[in-house]
């Protein structure tokens, strides 16, 4: 594995990872809301889903999904009601960046625990990253890979993904951050919330669909 490799597992991870869609939707929401440790728990939760997705790609267990259509129809429903539950709590609460008396309470193991999960379950219930792994993580892999190389292809794939979403919170929740979204937080918060429900209404739809065509 030379150079090259590397740096285009680099660029294709990071590309994956700073595409718009519920994680970053999620992410968003739950900084604004939460506020800044949530957030980053939020990311750092997503990252470790994403360096499971990557090293099961890389021990070839994602092929198993193109044989078995019914695991990501699973997964679809998984990811729905997972986009259901935290878009509506992120719909529903007001901006921790404006409403900050909660701050000993969100920064408890507990919460944040909750946090990481959250962010564990959209990453790997996320069928557009299962496709993302499918389609193009994959591509990366190639017969001769030892056990370290793979686990290190998840790993860098994790860390990636978890820099850059936990750098999206720190920003967020920052000066320049809050300078710039003053007074908008809670529309924010929204947003991402509405994002999410409506992510998650389009998955519900397209399972319907898919079994009544079947």
């Amino acid at each position: 594995m030379d150079m090259t490799f590397w740096i285009q597992l680099v660029m294709v991870c990071f590309l994956g990872a700073a595409s718009p869609g519920p994680s970053l939707a999620l992410v968003i929401g739950n900084s604004v809301a939460r506020g800044r440790g949530y957030g980053m728990a939020t990311g750092v939760g997503h990252a470790a889903g994403i360096t499971l997705w990557g090293f099961l790609t890389a021990v070839g267990a994602t092929e198993v999904m193109n044989y078995h259509s019914g695991l990501m129809v699973v997964m679809q429903i998984g990811g729905a009601i997972v986009l259901a539950y935290v878009g509506m709590r992120i719909f529903r609460s007001k901006s921790y960046l404006e409403n900050q008396q909660e701050n000993v309470l969100l920064m408890r193991p507990g919460i944040l625990f909750k946090a990481a999960r959250e962010g564990f379950l959209i990453s790997f219930l996320n069928p557009k990253i299962a496709l993302f792994f499918l389609a193009i993580f994959s591509h990366l892999v190639y017969p001769g890979l030892s056990w370290s190389e793979k686990v290190l292809m998840g790993i860098v794939a994790g860390f990636i993904d978890g820099l850059w979403y936990v750098s999206v919170a720190i920003f967020l929740t920052g000066i320049v951050g809050i300078g710039m979204f003053r007074g908008k937080f809670n529309l924010l918060s929204k947003l991402s919330g509405v994002i999410l429900l409506s992510m998650s209404i389009y998955l519900f739809g397209k399972v319907a669909w898919a079994l009544w065509s079947s």
